[in-house]
């Protein structure tokens, strides 16, 4: 882009047009279906943990290599910013009650 055309989209671009770009761009990225190796690593991308209420952070080669070798190259769903995996679903759900009783219990800090 020149700089005139630069400009002139700052101009014309309200807050309100960036935010209706931006939910148009999840709504269509939003639900995309692949597997956790084709990820390109340093991109932010975020992966839900089986058993737990984590996630992965796919920030070096090396993370995502670990994953994999420990879950396998599973099916992921994009979820926002975030990717979710149908396989961890139950175990997830399961922690997260396990987790809920703890804290009615003894409450948390």
């Amino acid at each position: 882009m020149n700089k005139f055309t630069t400009n002139q989209f700052a101009e014309d671009t309200t807050a309100a047009d960036i935010y209706e770009m931006r939910e148009e761009h999840r709504l269509t990225t939003e639900g995309e279906t692949m597997r956790v190796s084709e990820l390109q690593v340093g991109q932010g991308h975020i992966v839900e943990r089986p058993n737990s209420d984590a996630y992965a952070d796919f920030s070096n080669d090396y993370t995502k290599h670990s994953f994999i070798e420990g879950y396998g190259d599973v099916e992921i769903v994009q979820d926002g910013d975030k990717w979710r995996v149908p396989e961890f679903e139950e175990s997830r759900k399961a922690y997260c009650a396990y987790k809920a009783k703890v804290i009615a219990k003894w409450g948390s800090e």
